[in-house]
């Protein structure tokens, strides 16, 4: 439903890193945001399944996770041309940081 009382639980999902729903469970942390749900959610840009990396980075781009960009720039060359693809579309998403610290 979109309530951000939801992310708790799925924040517990997701930092389990597998089992079913892992990728649905992502989707909605990236649908619902707060400021729990996009540091639960990095970790799974190391994942070993592909799928799990997309999500990861699809969310992480619609959260706009700034921090997560450092994480996110080396997917660009990932084997998987799904991860590359949200990986460019991810960082478009982020704001830029400019020197003098003004975005």
């Amino acid at each position: 439903l979109g309530a951000a009382g939801g992310a708790p639980p799925l924040a517990a999902l997701v930092a389990a890193g597998d089992g079913p729903g892992i990728r649905e469970a992502i989707d909605a942390l990236g649908a619902i945001g707060g400021p729990t749900t996009a540091p639960a959610i990095a970790p799974l840009l190391l994942s070993d399944r592909a799928e799990l990396r997309e999500a990861a980075v699809r969310a992480l781009g619609r959260l706009r996770f700034e921090p997560g960009a450092a994480r996110i720039e080396p997917l660009r060359s990932d084997y998987s041309g799904s991860v590359r693809r949200a990986a460019i579309e991810a960082l478009a998403r982020l704001p830029l940081r400019r020197p003098g610290g003004r975005p």
